[in-house]
C-alpha cells in the first residue's frame, strides 16, 4: 500500500520544508552517546581483517591471535643470529666457570718466593770451587749406575798412595815411566836369554819386553849373579830401556 499523496503544492511543501532562520531544510534528529567499553574480537581463520602497508605486504595473523614481527632482509638468518648468541652464552658460561674456579685458588707467592730464595741461596753457597770444603758445604753428585764414566783432564792425571794405606797417611805420588808402562800394556811380548843353558847352573840373566803400542822400544831386566862356593847366587837387576 503506497503512502497517501500530499494535497499541497509544490511551493507550499517547500515553504514547510524551509527554516528560514535557521537557512537550512528542517532535518532534525536527536541521538543519546553513552561513554561505554567496546569489546571487538576478530577471528583471522573467518574475519576478514587484514593490516597493509603502502606496499601491498599484509600483517600475518596467527590463529591463536599473536602476529610474527619479521623483516625481509633479516628473515632465514634469524636461527643463525639464535645460534651464535647460543654459542655465545656457552662461552660466557665456561668463562665464568674458570674465573669461579680461579677466583678460589690462592695465588699469595710471597712465601714461596722467600722458600724459593733461601734454597737458591743454599745452592750458591754450596756451588765448587777452588780448594777444598766440607760436607756440609759440599753439594753431593750421584753417579750413574746403569752408564759408563769417562773422565777427561786437560793435564796428566797424578796418582798417589799413602805409606801405611790410612788416608791421613804419608803421599807418595805413583810414577808409570815408560819402562812401567810397557810391562803392563796389553800386546807386551817378552825373550827371555839363558846362561848355561841346559846345565845345572842355568840361570836368567836378560828379559827383554817389547810393544807394539810402544815401537822402536825396549824395556830390558839384566840380571847379575856372583859365583859363590860352586853356585850361582843372584846378586843384582838392572832395568833400562832402549
Amino acid at each position: 500500500m503506497s503512502n497517501p499523496r500530499s494535497l499541497l503544492d509544490p511551493g507550499q511543501i517547500i515553504q514547510h520544508s524551509y527554516d528560514e532562520a535557521a537557512q537550512r531544510i528542517r532535518v532534525d534528529s536527536e541521538a543519546t552517546v553513552v561513554n561505554a567499553d567496546i569489546d571487538i574480537q576478530l577471528d583471522a581463520s573467518e574475519d576478514n581483517v587484514a593490516i597493509q602497508d603502502t606496499d601491498g605486504d599484509q600483517l600475518e595473523i596467527n590463529a591463536d591471535g599473536s602476529i610474527n614481527v619479521k623483516s625481509p632482509e633479516i628473515e632465514g638468518k634469524l636461527d643463525d643470529v639464535i645460534n651464535e648468541l647460543q654459542d655465545i652464552n656457552s662461552e660466557l658460561n665456561t668463562q665464568s666457570s674458570l674465573l669461579t674456579s680461579l677466583d678460589s685458588k690462592d695465588f699469595a707467592t710471597s712465601a714461596k718466593q722467600d722458600t724459593g730464595n733461601n734454597s737458591l741461596n743454599s745452592i750458591d753457597s754450596k756451588m765448587n770451587s777452588l780448594g777444598q770444603k766440607t760436607m756440609a758445604g759440599s753439594m753431593p753428585v750421584v753417579l750413574p749406575s746403569d752408564q759408563t764414566i769417562n773422565v777427561q783432564t786437560q793435564n796428566p792425571m797424578i796418582m798417589a798412595g799413602t805409606i801405611d794405606g790410612q788416608p791421613n797417611g804419608t803421599s807418595y805420588v805413583t810414577v808409570n815411566n815408560l819402562f812401567e808402562q810397557i810391562l803392563k800394556t796389553h800386546d807386551r811380548d817378552q825373550q827371555i836369554t839363558y846362561a848355561d843353558f841346559g846345565t845345572k847352573d842355568q840361570r836368567i840373566t836378560e828379559i827383554e819386553y817389547t810393544s807394539s803400542t810402544f815401537p822402536g822400544v825396549t824395556a830390558k831386566k839384566t840380571i847379575s849373579y856372583t859365583l859363590v862356593s860352586g853356585k850361582y847366587r843372584r846378586d843384582s837387576i838392572t832395568r833400562s830401556v832402549v
